[in-house]
C-alpha cells in the first residue's frame, strides 16, 4: 500500500497562508518572474547606473569583462559591432548583465524564495535574495577610489539591489504568489 497522500494533487494548487502558492513552476510563473525582473532592472537603474555615471564613479571595465561570458555562448563583440559609438565589449557585457537580471535571477528567486527570510511580508524575501547577490556585485564592480567614492558605491549599490529585490518579490507576490515548495 502506498503512503502517498491521495489529496496531494488537490492541495498542490491551493493558496497557502500569506499569499504563497504551493505549486510547481509553470510557464506562467516563469513568464511573470521574467516580467518582474525587467521591471526590477528599470527600477534599480537610476541608483545603480544614472547617479554613479553622473558622479563619475561608475567604471565600465568590469562590465566589459562580462563580454567574455558571451563568447562561451557564441555572442562575440564582432557580432554586435559598435552600437551608438559604444565599445562592442561594453554592449555585450551590458546585455549579459541585463539578461542575468531578467532571466537567471527571477527564475532562481522562484526556486529559493521559500527558504529566505522574512516570514512576513513574503515579498520582502526579494530584498533578502537581492542582497545575497549584492555581495558578488560589490566584489566584481568595486571602484577602488577614495573613501567617499567607495562609501557612495556601497550605499548606492545596496539601495539599488534592495529596490530590485523588493520589486521582484512584490510583483511575483501580487501577480502569481511566491511559490511555497515542500521539502
Amino acid at each position: 500500500m502506498s503512503s502517498e497522500n491521495p489529496d496531494a494533487e488537490t492541495i498542490a494548487m491551493d493558496e497557502v497562508e500569506g499569499g504563497a502558492t504551493e505549486n510547481t513552476l509553470t510557464l506562467r510563473s516563469i513568464a511573470l518572474a521574467i516580467f518582474s525582473g525587467q521591471v526590477g532592472l528599470v527600477v534599480m537603474a537610476p541608483t545603480l547606473v544614472v547617479i554613479p555615471v553622473v558622479l563619475d564613479i561608475f567604471k565600465a571595465e568590469p562590465l566589459v569583462e562580462f563580454a567574455n561570458i558571451g563568447s562561451f555562448f557564441g555572442l562575440t563583440p564582432s557580432l554586435v559591432g559598435p552600437v551608438l559609438g559604444f565599445d562592442p565589449n561594453l554592449v555585450v557585457g551590458g546585455l549579459i548583465f541585463a539578461l542575468g537580471g531578467v532571466l537567471f535571477l527571477p527564475v532562481q528567486f522562484l526556486v529559493v524564495a521559500t527558504f529566505l527570510p522574512p516570514e512576513s511580508p513574503r515579498y520582502a524575501r526579494g530584498g533578502s535574495f537581492a542582497m545575497l547577490w549584492w555581495g558578488g556585485f560589490v566584489f566584481a564592480f568595486w571602484p577602488s577610489g577614495t573613501i567617499a567614492i567607495n562609501a557612495l558605491f556601497v550605499i548606492l549599490s545596496a539601495v539599488s539591489h534592495i529596490l530590485y529585490g523588493l520589486t521582484l518579490g512584490y510583483l511575483i507576490h501580487r501577480l502569481d504568489g511566491i511559490p511555497q515548495h515542500s521539502v
